[in-house]
């Protein structure tokens, strides 16, 4: 996380525009489908690549992207060990009688 002294918030801000960081966190909210206060909770927590100009935060679009793929991909990776526990309790179900 980068922090900017609120006094060349407009160079910042365009500094910022240069380098990517072009997403609010109203556009992330539309991508993740996360509340805007979790977004700005991964900003602080540098799960998005972020900077933070005066309040306002500007996040780049890939790194968004990465999240949301990640997410997707742990959600599907606890679905499927859930499934297999599940599939060795049934299996234990059968052993045991």
């Amino acid at each position: 996380m980068t922090k900017v002294n609120e006094g060349s918030q407009m160079e910042s801000l365009i500094g910022a525009i240069n380098q990517g960081y072009t997403m609010t966190v109203k556009d992330a909210k539309a991508v993740l489908n996360y509340q805007e206060l979790h977004i700005r909770s991964l900003c602080r927590k540098e799960r998005l690549k972020a900077i933070k100009i005066g309040n306002r935060w500007l996040i780049k679009p890939e790194s968004v992207k990465d999240y949301q793929k990640n997410a997707k991909n742990s959600k599907e990776l606890r679905s499927r060990i859930l499934e297999l526990e599940r599939e060795v309790e049934r299996y234990k179900q059968l052993t045991k009688d």
